[in-house]
């Protein structure tokens, strides 16, 4: 199998700023999503990573990064970490890549950091910086991106704009709706509808939506049948 070069972070300040790339679309009055979804977080302007993230993500992401899928694994093989500790870790790791590129396609296109999340986790599972590569292409476009958050934000304008998603975005403003919309979402096939609501809700990946307190009393645990 043929090596790649894995593709570096970008959650400098300076670089989540210019994420949006002309893609930004201006704030609406009336978004669908709580007021201050992103500003919340501590971001001085719409569309900004906040600096406090933009400092944290990449300590988190120098930290685990190291962490190769072989170890990983003869880690459980031996049992050195219960099964829950090592899927944490290996979601942390994942988040520490795409957390912030999530959380700024959800500020200009107001989907949910934890659908796309759920997504990119579908398509490239949680080692996916291995499979990636220089291309950047989370989604598997067949495009070249010039980051990770450039194909986070193509992603969410392509969903945005797709009418089988209509639901779904009609539902951002209340979590446990959202989940029900997606489930029955045809965008996605029955196997990957339940994949991603699962992703999200077995790693509480909503939590990553807002702070803390700003958070409905429970985000995963209203899911309607």
């Amino acid at each position: 199998m043929k090596s790649v070069k894995p593709f570096l972070i970008r959650a400098e300040a300076e670089n989540l700023k210019k994420g949006t790339r002309g893609q930004r679309r201006s704030k609406r009055k009336n978004p669908p999503l709580p007021e201050g979804f992103y500003v919340d977080f501590g971001g001085v302007n719409f569309g900004e990573c906040p600096p406090i993230d933009a400092m944290l993500m990449p300590t988190l992401n120098a930290a685990l990064r190291p962490l190769p899928r072989a170890i990983d694994e003869a880690i459980l093989q031996r049992g050195l970490l219960p099964r829950t500790v090592s899927l944490g870790l290996t979601m942390a790791r994942f988040l520490s890549f795409a957390l912030l590129p999530a959380r700024a396609a959800q500020e200009s296109f107001e989907i949910r950091s934890s659908i796309l999340l759920a997504d990119a986790h579908h398509f490239q599972g949680v080692w996916m910086d291995e499979f990636v590569g220089e291309s950047n292409d989370v989604f598997e476009t067949g495009h070249r991106f010039v980051d990770i958050t450039d194909a986070f934000m193509e992603r969410a304008q392509e969903l945005s704009k797709n009418r089988k998603f209509r639901a779904v975005m009609h539902a951002m403003g209340d979590p446990a709706e959202c989940l029900k919309q997606l489930g029955r979402c045809k965008l996605w096939n029955e196997r990957e509808r339940a994949d991603l609501v699962s992703t999200i809700t077995r790693y509480d990946l909503q939590e990553c939506d807002t702070l803390l307190s700003n958070r409905p009393e429970s985000v995963t645990s209203k899911i309607a049948g």
